[in-house]
C-alpha cells in the first residue's frame, strides 16, 4: 500500500476515535447534571410531603384548640341554666348548646379523621425518606462513575491526539492539507472505503476502470462525486455518512 496513503488511512481511524470520545466528554457533564437534579428532585418531593404533614398538624391543634373554645362557651352556657328564671329563655339556652353540642361532635370527629390522615401521611414520609436516601445514594454512585469515567476518557483522548501529532508529522504537507480541509467540508469523514464499485462516502458508483486502479491501494484517489481519499479494504470501512 502506498504509505502517505496508509498514513491517511490510520489518521482518519484516530481522528474518528478522537471525535467519538469528545462526543461523550460532553455527554457525560450534562448526564451528571441530569443525576445532580434527580437528587435535588427527590429532595423537594421529600421537603414537600413533610410540610404537608406539618400542615395538618398545624390545622389539627387549630381544631383543636377550637374544640376546647366550644367546650368551654358549653359549660357557661350549662351554668346559665341554673340562673335562667323563664321557661323561654331555658328553651333558647338549650337551643343554643344543643346546637354547640353538635358543633362539638363536627369538631371531634374531623379532628379523629385528621389524626388518622396524619398519622398515614407521617408513616408516608418515613418511608420517603429511606426512598429519597436510597435513591439519592444510588444517583451519587452513579455521579462518581461518570466522574471516574470522564477521567479516564480524556486520559485515553490525550494519548490518542498525541499519537495524532505523530502521525501527522509524516504525512506529506499538501496532503495533510487536502485531508484538513475535507474533514471540515464533509462531516469529520476525509477517507473513505470503496466496496462493490461504490464510494462508502457518498454511496454513489465509480466507473469499472476507476475502481480496479483504487484496488491497487498502490497510490492516492479521490471520489471523482465527493472528493473524499478513497481506498480498498473491505475489513476496515467507515461508516457511511452521505
Amino acid at each position: 500500500m502506498d504509505k502517505q496513503l496508509d498514513l491517511l488511512i490510520n489518521l482518519q481511524d484516530l481522528d474518528l476515535q478522537i471525535q467519538q470520545l469528545e462526543k461523550k466528554e460532553a455527554e457525560i457533564p450534562l448526564q451528571i447534571k441530569e443525576l445532580q437534579r434527580e437528587i435535588e428532585g427527590y429532595k423537594h418531593a421529600y421537603e414537600a410531603k413533610v410540610q404537608a404533614v406539618e400542615n395538618l398538624e398545624k390545622n389539627r391543634r387549630k381544631k383543636e384548640r377550637e374544640l376546647e373554645a366550644k367546650e368551654s362557651g358549653l359549660a357557661k352556657l350549662k351554668d346559665q341554666l341554673l340562673s335562667i328564671k323563664t321557661n323561654r329563655e331555658y328553651q333558647a339556652l338549650l337551643h343554643e348548646i344543643e346546637n354547640i353540642k353538635q358543633e362539638i361532635s363536627q369538631l371531634e370527629e374531623e379532628i379523629l379523621l385528621m389524626i388518622d390522615e396524619s398519622e398515614s401521611e407521617a408513616k408516608r414520609v418515613r418511608e420517603m425518606k429511606l426512598e429519597m436516601e436510597e435513591s439519592q445514594k444510588l444517583c451519587r454512585t452513579r455521579i462518581e462513575e461518570r466522574e471516574q469515567g470522564l477521567v479516564s476518557l480524556r486520559q485515553h483522548k490525550i494519548s490518542l491526539e498525541s499519537s495524532r501529532e505523530t502521525l501527522r508529522r509524516q504525512i506529506s504537507p499538501e496532503w495533510l492539507k487536502q485531508y484538513d480541509k475535507l474533514r471540515k467540508s464533509r462531516g469529520g469523514l476525509a477517507v473513505v472505503s470503496v466496496k462493490d464499485g461504490s464510494c462508502q462516502g457518498c454511496c454513489m458508483s465509480l466507473m469499472p476502470q476507476l475502481f480496479q486502479e483504487i484496488k491497487q491501494n498502490d497510490q492516492i484517489y479521490s471520489c471523482p462525486h465527493c472528493h473524499r481519499i478513497v481506498y480498498y479494504n473491505e475489513e476496515r470501512e467507515p461508516e457511511a455518512v452521505g
